[in-house]
């Protein structure tokens, strides 16, 4: 049973009953009385799909071989990075040539995200998962630097019992990185991982306490981890939980509040968030398992009120907010294989949305890919993607009327 999500698709984690209490053997940070959550009104909107797009794209595609592709990220227009399961991969020339990076990895490892501010200074993630879901003391992970563009790598940090999913590089200097803490098995208890940097990486400091006291519930508990992270400013840091949760913290962690809660429910990876042009939140979520598939997109209207927007039949894994309320999505939709019949095939898609979410329209899709996984966007005109098969794909707007915007 898996929900995709960076670490959730490898480990195929599910958070437990939360009847569990989350205890460390001595610990007392989580044993402050916890926040009471801000009630959150949320206003379902019926979103549609069109097949065509008022906006015209240029598309290039690219492959690095077979393998998935699941992380991407762009500096500028000529500098970026994506990695597969094991490799890491460098552009220098906006995506025209892709040079591989030699990293030692410790053994049965994998990378979960990559985080340059130049094109020679950068940091990745990469985690060690447990083969047994209740062997938490073998999860591990390592913060890896390089100042020399990847020709050379050096461990900052490693920890067992814990995971990563996002690392975020405010500078050179300062920087944030969030997961997955497991600090009980028998009940299994999960919590929030956050770790924050000044000396960019020399050292890590631990200050997940001050979330997790705000996580948890009347009975002590938080069986929850943190999926993705937004840095506004450097001390003003946004931050979503797997069941749904936004907290922010303006003063480096000092203080933390939750701020939303918008869908709690089983087998949903709420993966994703940012802000609106206007510095509304918007979050993004999904599920794509044999439990079904589905997908939603919503942002925040004002304090307390969100539209939430749902497509029918769609599974996103990626969002990026350009400009003007558009917004383009990645991730996957069945498709009739030939028409007036009953037969579908899945394929990876790129939705485009200029009224904030509420109205979708594919801008690409493919049969090579089964589901784009994850995007970049360069400035407002100019969006990377990757998915499955080691596809690279570059999207950029284009004002010539050359018809429809649909690629296959």
């Amino acid at each position: 049973m898996r929900i995709r999500c960076n670490v959730c698709v490898v480990l195929g984690l599910v958070l437990m009953t939360p009847g569990c209490n989350p205890q460390l053997k001595g610990e007392s940070s989580v044993k402050q009385s916890p926040s009471t959550p801000a009630a959150t009104t949320i206003e379902e909107v019926k979103a549609g799909i069109t097949e065509n797009s008022s906006a015209l794209w240029k598309t290039n595609l690219r492959s690095l071989g077979k393998k998935s592709l699941d992380i991407l990220h762009f500096t500028d227009i000529n500098h970026g990075w994506v990695a597969s399961h094991d490799r890491l991969y460098k552009t220098t020339d906006a995506g025209r040539t892709w040079t591989e990076l030699a990293i030692k990895m410790p053994l049965d490892t994998f990378f979960s995200d990559v985080y340059f501010v130049s094109p020679t200074n950068g940091w990745v993630a990469v985690v060690k998962a447990a083969e047994d879901i209740m062997d938490s003391q073998s999860n591990q992970f390592w913060i890896m630097n390089t100042s020399d563009g990847g020709q050379s790598w050096t461990v900052q940090y490693t920890r067992s019992s814990a995971v990563l999913s996002r690392i975020v590089l405010v500078d050179d200097q300062e920087g944030w990185a969030v997961g997955m803490n497991t600090i009980n098995v028998r009940p299994m208890t999960q919590v929030h991982y956050v770790l924050h940097t000044r000396d960019a990486g020399k050292t890590w400091i631990d200050v997940s306490d001050g979330v997790n006291r705000v996580a948890a519930d009347e009975q002590n508990r938080v069986q929850d981890y943190s999926t993705d992270i937004y840095v506004r400013t450097p001390s003003k840091v946004m931050l979503l939980s797997l069941r749904g949760s936004v907290f922010t913290t303006d003063n480096d962690a000092g203080n933390w509040q939750r701020v939303a809660t918008l869908y709690d429910a089983p087998q949903t990876c709420n993966c994703r968030l940012g802000v609106t042009e206007n510095g509304g939140i918007w979050v993004l979520g999904g599920n794509h398992s044999i439990e079904g598939k589905w997908g939603w997109f919503a942002r925040e209207e004002r304090t307390n009120l969100w539209k939430r927007f749902r497509p029918s039949g769609v599974y996103f894994s990626d969002a990026v907010y350009l400009s003007n309320n558009r917004v383009i999505a990645s991730g996957s939709m069945s498709f009739r294989t030939k028409p007036n019949t009953s037969k579908h095939t899945e394929q990876g898609v790129l939705l485009y949305s200029s009224d904030g979410g509420q109205n979708w329209s594919v801008v690409y899709r493919s049969t090579k890919m089964r589901s784009i996984k994850k995007l970049a966007a360069v400035g407002s005109d100019h969006v990377w993607a990757v998915g499955d098969g080691g596809f690279i794909l570059s999207l950029e707007t284009s004002f010539e009327k050359t018809g429809s915007s649909i690629r296959k």
